[in-house]
């Protein structure tokens, strides 16, 4: 048996990897989707990681079809620590759910007086 996978028809990328920012703060999230001309349909943003768990808030963002460049908020939570949060977009093509995933890490830092 062969096993193919399809080309990738779109792909999600954070814009700055990096963001630094201190605990209960709003911070703006900047993605870019590389879209094919197989698929321009509509998707919609949404942190995977859990909201209770790491204390972030994210709204999910709906995507609008052919849109490429996405910007969502962040609330940083006080669980979150530093670490790499993992965004996920998805949408249907042909009857098929199409999922790409981009990682932005977040290093929380403390406020000085």
């Amino acid at each position: 048996n062969m096993l193919r996978t399809l080309p990738p028809v779109i792909k999600l990328s954070a814009i700055k990897k990096k963001l630094v920012s201190p605990v209960n703060q709003t911070i703006r999230c900047n993605f870019e989707l590389e879209r094919t001309s197989n698929f321009a349909g509509p998707m919609t943003l949404s942190l995977l990681e859990n909201q209770t768990e790491t204390g972030c808030r994210f709204t999910p963002v709906a995507i609008a079809a052919g849109q490429t460049q996405i910007e969502g908020s962040l609330q940083i939570g006080e669980r979150v620590g530093s670490r790499q949060l993992t965004f996920r977009a998805t949408g249907q093509m042909s009857g098929q759910t199409i999922i790409t995933e981009a990682r932005l890490e977040v290093i929380v830092v403390t406020e000085k007086p």
